[in-house]
């Protein structure tokens, strides 16, 4: 297995006072563990980014759902007091915040 690890970094317009840096990750075209080529993966902030995708396309269901029967969009509050999809925004908020703080306690410390 190679794993590669490329800093590069470049001024792409003149006015800009300090240069842009890249950061390229690989492990040789192999698909891998994410952590094992990238320094700076967070697992648990994944795992929760996934719970918040199912939520996600739960909710934009119940939204086609919604238009197709009413004829327009659901506002915010509909959606709040909707016994069926009401839990599921409560959770996606309480999942937005955990997400907020696994990143937050993930970052490097400079």
């Amino acid at each position: 297995m190679i794993r590669s690890f490329l800093k590069t970094s470049s001024l792409f317009k003149p006015q800009l006072s300090s240069p842009r840096v890249f950061y390229l990750f690989s492990t040789g075209g192999q698909n891998q563990d994410p952590s094992a080529s990238n320094p700076f993966f967070n697992p648990q902030a994944a795992a929760v980014k996934k719970g918040m995708n199912e939520g996600e396309s739960k909710i934009k269901e119940w939204q086609e759902r919604f238009k197709a029967k009413h004829g327009r969009k659901p506002t915010m509050e509909e959606m709040k007091r909707d016994p069926d999809i009401g839990p599921i925004l409560a959770e996606r908020d309480a999942q937005k915040q955990l997400l907020r703080e696994t990143i937050r306690a993930g970052r490097m410390k400079f």
